[in-house]
């Protein structure tokens, strides 16, 4: 009943804008009382959502096919369709469909891997999320990934591997595992030796202790940004 007076409503200022000759408007009302119809077909709960809320909630159903054809009917960007399938197949845990999308190229043309990853972390499938980021070819995404993933030995090395400083500092303040801590500070160290030997290729060698406390102004001096890293 509450759904029939909203359909004479909207069909009552439909009729006002023709009058009106408020064409635009006017299409505009009739495109919005279909969306209504399909919508009240599917749930009362859905009419007047949008059509962003109910293409997502076709997926929590566990029907993409009747999210497809809402996107299509109603013309959903398929940027935005792609995301909330993401977000649709994460939330209901259908990691294989995902696993088949990431391999899709035309899904690809819309998300990346590192959207597959974020969207296992935030529906609590670290495991899942590794696989994507293992796939990743920017090595700084990949080291930041992995240590948020507490894969720290593999996260190291990537960064190791890249010079990123912050991230190092970060794993080694973050984990609780001697050996990672351990092997963080060597590989360190060895970057900022190279920092520090770069920047003074052409100066008089440095004492061991004039080197020491070289490093350890280059190590505060970046401090801020292996907390940026962690968070």
């Amino acid at each position: 009943e509450n759904f029939r007076e909203k359909m004479r409503l909207l069909a009552g200022s439909t009729a006002e804008l023709e009058k009106a000759s408020k064409i635009s408007l006017c299409k505009l009302s009739l495109e919005q009382a279909r969306l209504w119809e399909m919508q009240h077909s599917v749930a009362d709960s859905l009419v007047g959502t949008s059509l962003s809320h109910t293409v997502l909630d076709c997926f929590k159903r566990n029907n993409e096919n009747l999210a497809e054809t809402f996107s299509k009917e109603f013309k959903m960007k398929p940027k935005t369709y792609r995301r909330i399938q993401l977000n649709g197949l994460a939330f209901c845990k259908n990691w294989s469909r995902m696993r088949e999308l990431s391999e899709d190229k035309q899904v690809m043309r819309y998300l990346t891997l590192l959207d597959f990853a974020h969207a296992c972390v935030k529906n609590s499938n670290d495991e899942e999320a590794v696989g994507y980021v293992e796939r990743l070819d920017d090595c700084e995404d990949k080291a930041y990934m992995l240590m948020r993933l507490k894969r720290y030995s593999e996260s190291l090395e990537c960064a190791y591997a890249i010079g990123d400083i912050a991230i190092l500092l970060a794993i080694k303040s973050s984990s609780a595992e001697g050996f990672i801590v351990e092997k963080a500070s060597k590989r360190l160290e060895m970057l900022l030796e190279q920092k520090a030997a770069d920047e003074n290729a052409n100066a008089p060698a440095l004492s061991s202790s004039a080197r020491s406390r070289g490093l350890s102004a280059v190590t505060d001096s970046i401090q801020d940004k292996a907390g940026c890293a962690q968070q």
